[in-house]
């Protein structure tokens, strides 16, 4: 979400976990989605969650995907950069420049193409990046290949013995549904 936890959804996410089969399966959902919000009609799908929260935009994905959705980890912008910061950033490849500056929005992007180590900061802009031919679907590529080395760099063996100040900076900055057996769970198998 954005800085504060009553704002439209930046990035929503369905994820599904199969132990069994030790997968995970995610399937990214545009913001700018029309479906029908549960008391409150046709709307973008990122409205859900500033109407009615977290659990609002799960019934709203529900909903619009015909499926059950229980759980939830919701996490804002400030959550992010930490964590990134905090793993000392990521390396990846910035496929092509991404610059774009929203000055009523406090979001700079300013990032150069080629392999390069991001702070939290950039590695946000990386993600939220979206002002170009693809739009979303360029930022859902983007946000999936960010996701996939930043859990790579968090279980790295030089960030392991960061990981227990990286949970408890996650404990308390995002605000999941789900039991601490259940996160526990999702911990062991990553």
């Amino acid at each position: 979400t954005q800085e504060g936890w009553k704002a439209r959804s930046d990035s929503i996410n369905l994820v599904h976990i199969d132990f069994a089969k030790n997968r995970i399966g995610i399937l990214a959902i545009p913001r700018d989605t029309l479906v029908d919000i549960p008391g409150h009609g046709q709307d973008k799908i990122n409205h859900a969650h500033m109407f009615g929260g977290s659990e609002l935009s799960c019934r709203t994905v529900s909903n619009f995907l015909q499926i059950p959705v229980n759980n939830y980890i919701e996490l804002n912008f400030k959550m992010f950069v930490n964590l990134v910061d905090q793993i000392g950033g990521i390396s990846l490849n910035v496929e092509k420049p991404l610059f774009y500056d929203d000055y009523a929005g406090k979001l700079h992007i300013h990032l150069n193409p080629g392999y390069q180590k991001l702070t939290g900061y950039e590695a946000m802009g990386f993600m939220r990046f979206r002002h170009d031919n693809r739009s979303d679907w360029g930022r859902i590529d983007r946000q999936h290949k960010l996701f996939e080395v930043l859990l790579s760099e968090i279980f790295r063996p030089v960030n392991l013995w960061k990981l227990p100040l990286v949970l408890n900076d996650v404990s308390s900055n995002t605000r999941p549904n789900l039991s601490p057996a259940l996160i526990v769970k999702i911990g062991v198998r990553l």
